[in-house]
């Protein structure tokens, strides 16, 4: 290790003693962390600085919580291209892209911005203090829109616009995505390096040196980091500590200076986390895109069985996307820009899709049982069925199973009392409660217990097309059925349906009435 010497940052903005230039060897053969230095910087050739490499110095500052560390290798523009993004105009906002949307971040709050509005932006003569992209991408290679493309080739790039990093002028970028900091060891000639680029025209660039997941919530961390005027060194300190808790890894590094800070004039006065969408409010999003893909995929099993009705494969496409916006909408990069009116627009879009799917499957279930059909026969010739005596009603009880041939679909159980006939289709977790039906002198008497929320219930006759629905409201009902409004005589069979989060469930109640 020698003296902190070649490295272009003034000696007085380091202090005296506290900072170190190291080979990338160096670092692999025991890099020697004590105290001392404050600020390590690796000093050496692109192709030198691997992702060993990059390990290790990461490993290296979590030692010490004030420990700086970066990479910076040799490059022809590196001062005059420090020194004009030191002193450009700068506008004080933080721009954020990511897979969900792209923002602009200021004192008011959170501007959407078009695909289109990017490279105006990020070329302007007072250009935002800071830039945070997640999203896919590679060394050569970042998307920053959906046909938007940060790239040094138009040509080797998908179709699309093409903003080249070194026409960017946002002095700090932070890469959330997979290995734009990958140097030693890359396929890709450093010539083609977006990352590289970014460092020559100027900018200190934070991002991994391999492929990473799980980043969502690095963005709050990158915003909080650069409101509260954290130096860019520490940000990626964060990054890796929050990273080796939860993959075991350090890939994240800083290319550039370290003690490089965003020059934000409204730091610690950018919308809070308490404006915005609460963690409740995140978990409903969860449960609502579980709801529906737990929906989806019920409408799929029953698609294997028998073809599906023009409206229900309609809104099985609507629910689809819903679920997909609603778990993207989760994440903690996500709310910490939208607004709770947003989500609260988006929560109520999921509730009402839900509800339409879950109607239109309760649609398609009771025309097959008005027709006379069980669900049993929809699945038993496309099923292996295991018969067991089990349950608390054993051993009048059987149980069946109806095991869909191949994978990825949700098995049927039906009950049968031997003595009584068929008593409970369902799928998924089955509620504990039933309905409890009495046969008098007068009619058929049945008291349905109350739904939880978002349960759907309705119940009708087995085998009777014109016989109307009856109405399963939340709080429960009692309901008397007198003999003179029966669809027929003879052997009847009453079915309630329920159909929740995660079960469908049919109820049945069979017995006879004389002419």
């Amino acid at each position: 290790m020698v003296a902190f010497e070649t490295w272009p940052i003034p000696r007085e903005r380091l202090g005296e003693g506290h900072g170190a230039s190291v080979t990338a060897d160096e670092v692999l053969t025991g890099l020697s962390c004590g105290e001392k230095p404050k600020v390590i910087i690796v000093s050496d050739a692109w192709g030198k600085i691997t992702p060993e490499v990059v390990s290790a110095l990461a490993l290296c500052a979590l030692q010490q919580p004030e420990r700086l560390v970066a990479v910076c290798p040799a490059s022809p523009a590196l001062v005059s291209g420090r020194e004009k993004g030191e002193a450009q105009s700068l506008s004080g906002e933080i721009l954020v892209i990511s897979e969900a949307d792209r923002s602009l971040l200021s004192s008011k709050g959170s501007r959407p911005i078009l695909g289109e509005e990017l490279e105006a932006i990020m070329s302007a003569d007072a250009p935002p203090s800071a830039l945070i992209i997640q999203g896919h991408g590679t060394e050569h290679c970042i998307q920053l829109a959906d046909t938007v493309w940060f790239s040094m080739d138009p040509s080797l790039a998908p179709p699309g616009q093409v903003i080249s990093p070194s026409s960017c002028r946002i002095p700090i970028v932070i890469f959330l995505s997979c290995a734009p900091l990958r140097m030693g060891g890359s396929m890709i000639p450093q010539r083609f390096s977006v990352a590289g680029a970014l460092f020559d025209a100027g900018a200190t660039v934070i991002g991994a040196c391999h492929n990473v997941f799980a980043v969502f919530s690095l963005i709050d961390v990158a915003l909080h980091g650069l409101m509260e005027g954290n130096p860019c060194g520490a940000i990626a300190n964060k990054f890796n500590e929050r990273m080796l808790a939860r993959t075991g890894l350090t890939p994240f590094v800083t290319l550039g200076d370290p003690q490089r800070r965003a020059t934000i004039e409204v730091a610690g006065t950018l919308p809070q986390r308490d404006a915005f969408i609460s963690h409740s409010n995140a978990a409903a999003c969860v449960a609502t895109a579980k709801r529906l893909t737990w929906l989806v995929e019920l409408s799929h099993t029953l698609q294997r069985c028998t073809p599906l009705s023009d409206e229900l494969r309609e809104v099985l496409d609507i629910a689809l996307d819903t679920a997909r916006l609603l778990l993207v909408a989760s994440k903690p990069d996500a709310t910490t820009r939208l607004h709770a009116d947003e989500y609260l627009m988006l929560l109520q879009r999921g509730t009402s899709v839900a509800s339409h799917l879950s109607q239109s499957i309760f649609s398609e279930i009771f025309s097959f049982i008005r027709l006379g059909r069980w669900l049993d026969s929809l699945f038993l010739p496309v099923s292996e069925t295991t018969v067991s005596r089990s349950g608390p009603l054993a051993p009048d009880c059987i149980d069946i199973a109806y095991d869909l041939f191949g994978t990825g679909a949700m098995s049927l159980i039906r009950r049968e009392s031997l003595s009584a006939g068929t008593m409970r289709d369902h799928i998924g977790n089955a509620p504990a409660s039933r309905p409890k039906f009495v046969q008098t002198a007068a009619g058929i008497e049945v008291r349905l217990p109350p739904l939880d929320e978002h349960v759907l219930g309705a119940g009708l006759f087995h085998r009777s097309a014109r016989h109307p629905r009856f109405d399963w409201p939340p709080q429960g009902a009692f309901l008397e059925i007198p003999y003179k409004d029966l669809p027929y005589r003879g052997r009847l069979t009453l079915a309630f349906a329920r159909l929740g989060a995660d079960f469908l469930c049919m109820d049945y109640f069979s017995f006879f009435v004389e002419s």
